[in-house]
């Protein structure tokens, strides 16, 4: 199994905040949850994400993106 590149679970945590905020802004960051969990003796990151009541929007190529999750599918 191939480990990360990151030196510590504070660098995951600083490089995956900033990518974040970098593609959703920090509007919605409260509602993002997210820590290390041991599975069957392995280091997982888990990400937990709430309902939003405003819609959030993905930023990126000079173009704001939106998606809509409906049942098992996603429509942008």
């Amino acid at each position: 199994m191939k480990e990360d590149r990151f030196e510590n679970k504070d660098k995951l945590f600083l490089f995956l905040t900033n990518t974040i905020k970098s593609q959703l802004g920090s509007l919605h960051m409260d509602k993002i949850h997210y820590h290390i969990e041991s599975v069957r003796g392995l280091n997982v990151l888990r990400i937990d994400v709430q309902a939003a009541s405003d819609p959030c929007y993905l930023i990126g190529d000079k173009l704001d993106h939106f998606y809509i999750r409906t049942g098992p599918s996603t429509t942008d």
